[in-house]
């Protein structure tokens, strides 16, 4: 879109509905459009307002995917919840549902907020690749290295699928 930069397809995605809510985040370098099959089949299994925010950076370009700062992401989690939240009735239910990176910032909400539930879709809380322990070191190369291509984006094997989604085939280091 040329007035707000997001990339057709990352929009943020909010259904209102009754009786609870359901607050997904996607990953590091997704968009809401990851969630968007979850957060549709959520709202009509359960009634239930869902809302997946496009998170600081993401959908838009890799300028601003590097640019962003966690502490961003954890600004957008809290303002996600308290404006889902201000739509909530007494006695309605409220439900986290994070992807990778995105179930941290569930972590987070949880620590500060109470949930009926919380849902993780492969949640990042541990890497094992033995490159990762090298992760520290790369704010002394950002400059050299400013992005790492991902070998793959998620595990969609449909070339359709595939040529649709929107999400970035780099990481951003100043991210990690």
């Amino acid at each position: 879109n040329a007035i707000t930069g997001i990339i057709e397809g990352a929009e943020p995605l909010y259904i209102p509905g009754e009786g609870g809510a359901i607050l997904f985040f996607h990953g590091l370098s997704s968009s809401p459009q990851a969630l968007k099959y979850q957060a549709l089949r959520a709202h009509e299994l359960t009634g239930y307002t869902v809302y997946v925010p496009r998170l600081t950076g993401r959908g838009t370009n890799l300028e601003d995917c590097s640019n962003t700062k966690w502490e961003e992401f954890i600004h957008d989690s809290d303002d996600a919840y308290k404006s889902i939240s201000s739509d909530l009735k007494e006695g309605d239910k409220i439900f986290l549902a994070g992807q990778s990176s995105g179930a941290l910032l569930q972590v987070h909400l949880a620590a500060k907020y109470e949930f009926d539930g919380i849902i993780m879709y492969a949640p990042s809380f541990l890497l094992l690749e033995n490159d990762a322990r090298y992760l520290p070191l790369l704010k002394y190369f950002q400059f050299a290295i400013p992005y790492l291509k991902k070998d793959k984006i998620g595990d969609i094997e449909d070339p359709q699928a595939l040529s649709e989604r929107v999400a970035y085939p780099f990481f951003s280091s100043k991210n990690l």
